[in-house]
């Protein structure tokens, strides 16, 4: 993914983005692995540094969840998020609504089940994990 002459964002931002238009597109859908760095490197035609930053990027986001030893997957909320807002984004103020509602609804979930687990309840942390879902 040579950037291009007219192309102002860096390049993990551009991985960034790809990957976010295939959850959008349904292509990668809730929980599907996300391909690793170096296959993401490969792909797009950058450096192995550029797609583990996109990678983080996603992760910090909250569009990703990893899982160590096992790689990155593709976050239930983000799903919903993205493919309910799959019409175009036209400017960068849209963008970061966009992204600021699903950071958001991310740590809400978080929260709901980071207490139900603290609490120890197997009927909160099953009801947490499945409004994460929707």
């Amino acid at each position: 993914m040579a950037q291009a002459p007219d192309e102002t964002r860096p390049l993990y931002q551009q991985v960034v983005d790809a990957i976010e238009a295939k959850i959008a597109s349904g292509e990668l859908g809730e929980d599907d692995k996300i391909p690793s760095a170096k296959t993401l490197a490969e792909t797009h035609g950058v450096a192995s540094m550029t797609a583990q930053r996109a990678l983080r990027e996603l992760q910090n986001r909250g569009i990703i969840y990893g899982i160590a030893g096992r790689g990155s997957y593709v976050n239930p909320a983000a799903v919903s998020l993205l493919t309910s807002t799959a019409k175009p984004i036209t400017s960068d103020a849209e963008y970061h609504a966009v992204m600021a509602q699903l950071r958001h609804d991310v740590d809400a979930a978080h929260t709901a089940m980071d207490q139900a687990i603290a609490g120890g309840d197997i009927d909160q942390i099953l009801k947490a994990r499945t409004d994460q879902e929707q």
